[in-house]
């Protein structure tokens, strides 16, 4: 669960950078 945490909060933040850089 731990590692499905980490992978989501990086997709989070992954597309919070796209959505603030396009």
């Amino acid at each position: 669960m731990k590692e499905s945490a980490v992978k989501n909060s990086f997709i989070l933040t992954a597309l919070f950078y796209v959505k603030i850089i396009f």
